[in-house]
C-alpha cells in the first residue's frame, strides 16, 4: 500500500507544480491505482499460486486488505471505486510474482559427490500467503568435477 500512496503523492506534486491547474485528486488516485493494477496484471502468478486466483486470495485476506488501505490512506477521502481498485491491487500483489520490500532470502549450499566446490541455490521469500510459502528461485549455481 505504501508504494501506491507514494506514487499518488508524486503524481499530486507533479500536478501541483503546473500553475493554474486545479488538481482532481480523485481522478489522480484512480489513474495511479489503475496503472499499478495494469503493471501487476502483466506479471505472471507466483508459481506457488498456479491454482489460486487473485480474487480467491482477496476474499481470504479482505479484512487485512481493508485495514492496510485504511492505515495507508487514513487522511484521504476514498470513494467506493478507489476502495474496489485498491482491494483488487491487494489481491494481485499477493498472487503475482511480485515481492515486497520486506522480502528476504535464503541460500542453500552443499557438496555433491562429483563436486569440487559447493553448489548453491538462492531463493527470495515473501512470507506465507494462504498457507503457502511465497518464494522464487533467484539463482542456481551447480558445479561438477570435470573428469
Amino acid at each position: 500500500m505504501g508504494g501506491i500512496r507514494s506514487a499518488f503523492e508524486r503524481a499530486v506534486r507533479r500536478e501541483f507544480r503546473s500553475e493554474g491547474k486545479v488538481i482532481d485528486s480523485s481522478a489522480l488516485l484512480t489513474v495511479t491505482v489503475q496503472r499499478l493494477i495494469s503493471d501487476l496484471e502483466a506479471i505472471e502468478a507466483s508459481d506457488c499460486f498456479g491454482d489460486v486466483s487473485d480474487t480467491d486470495l482477496l476474499r481470504q485476506y479482505a479484512e487485512v486488505a481493508d485495514d492496510a488501505i485504511d492505515q495507508c490512506f487514513n487522511r484521504i477521502a476514498l470513494e467506493g471505486l478507489h476502495r474496489r481498485l485498491l482491494r483488487q491491487a491487494c489481491g494481485l500483489v499477493l498472487q503475482r510474482d511480485s515481492y515486497s520490500d520486506l522480502s528476504t532470502g535464503f541460500v542453500f549450499a552443499g557438496f555433491g559427490t562429483d563436486e569440487l566446490s559447493p553448489s548453491l541455490v538462492a531463493y527470495q521469500i515473501d512470507g506465507i500467503v494462504s498457507g503457502r510459502l511465497k518464494s522464487r528461485m533467484t539463482e542456481k549455481v551447480v558445479t561438477h568435477r570435470r573428469e
